[in-house]
């Protein structure tokens, strides 16, 4: 198992239940939380070890959400954006299934946007 510390912009977050297919195999019929993320390019480095930049955005993938650890922060210097990342004096997020999920109404995406970018 390899461990990479990555960071990037969190844009959405997906919520799937597969069919229930045998081309899915033991998924089948499971739900996959999923996020959409932007990674940034920071040259390898770790904001939690030495100074880290982000120097432009990689193209948009989506991965499990399992794999994300933690929000960072980020802090002009200069002409670029520093990252500020204070995860080994937090603590990590984890996620346990606690079965089923009713979910609640979701919000009508326009409000949402209004209040972000409007």
């Amino acid at each position: 198992l390899i461990h990479i510390t990555g960071y990037g912009n969190l844009n959405k977050i997906f919520m799937l239940t597969l069919a229930m297919d045998a081309f899915f195999a033991s998924l089948s019929g499971k739900i996959l939380v999923l996020a959409l993320i932007t990674p940034w390019n920071t040259e390898g480095n770790d904001a939690t070890l030495e100074n880290t930049y982000l120097l432009s955005c990689r193209a948009t993938i989506v991965t499990d959400v399992q794999s994300l650890k933690a929000v960072v922060g980020l802090v002009p210097v200069g002409k670029r954006w520093g990252i500020i990342d204070r995860t080994p004096a937090a603590s990590i997020q984890s996620f346990e299934d606690k079965g089923t999920w009713d979910g609640m109404q979701e919000e009508d995406e326009s409000d949402v946007d209004k209040l972000f970018y409007d």
